[in-house]
């Protein structure tokens, strides 16, 4: 995750987020990630200017719109759609080989505040509600850290969770390679210090 500062934009309420932006899709090439892995990154306005999100894994099959094909072509134009806890984004750009890149609108899921509040985490504002969905931070990564006995968050520190990038991927990562950091704090802590599986992967390699 990384949030770059820029201009901020007069008139911009604070509790609601724009929706639209860039999108970029590149091959993974990382340690450990399986053959035809990608990783898609995201780029919007915010508040304080530019902010990036990712660069998450995802399959093929993910990108609803996509296929193998269109990763194997000649630069031509595209559209998919890549769904998460919260939201959807609806992309539209183009594709030559397996790297692309165009423009997104976030729809986001109305049920998904309902849901957090149901779950004891409480209701995002509009603001917070997108930047979960940016940072793939969601139901599943709530399960996630009750499956592997962390506290249960609240809002704002699921909130910073995703603003620090400690998201689904990370924390299985870790459980993959032997860690359980058994507080939320440490999670937040060691993904700031650059501790994440590929790191834990080099040193024992």
């Amino acid at each position: 995750l990384i949030c770059a500062p820029g201009l901020a934009h007069a008139g911009t309420r604070p509790d609601v987020a724009p929706r639209r932006g860039q999108w970029f899709l590149d091959p993974e090439f990382r340690h450990g990630s399986p053959a035809g892995t990608l990783c898609i990154s995201f780029r919007r306005t915010g508040p304080g200017g530019w902010d990036n999100w990712g660069s998450d894994k995802v399959s093929i099959g993910d990108l609803e719109g996509l296929t193998q094909q269109d990763l194997a072509s000649e630069a031509h134009s595209v559209s998919f759609r890549l769904t998460r806890d919260g939201g959807t984004f609806v992309c539209k750009g183009s594709i030559d080989g397996d790297r692309g890149a165009g423009t997104y609108e976030l729809i986001l899921d109305p049920n998904f505040p309902a849901e957090l509040k149901r779950r004891g985490i409480g209701a995002p504002t509009e603001a917070q509600h997108v930047r979960l969905v940016m940072a793939n931070c969601g139901i599943a990564l709530i399960d996630e850290l009750r499956a592997q006995g962390y506290e249960k968050p609240d809002l704002p520190t699921l909130v910073k969770l995703a603003e620090h990038g400690v998201n689904l991927d990370y924390v299985r990562g870790l459980q993959a390679c032997g860690y359980r950091l058994g507080s939320l704090a440490r999670l937040v802590k060691a993904r700031d210090h650059g501790v994440d599986p590929e790191f834990i992967r080099g040193l024992a390699d």
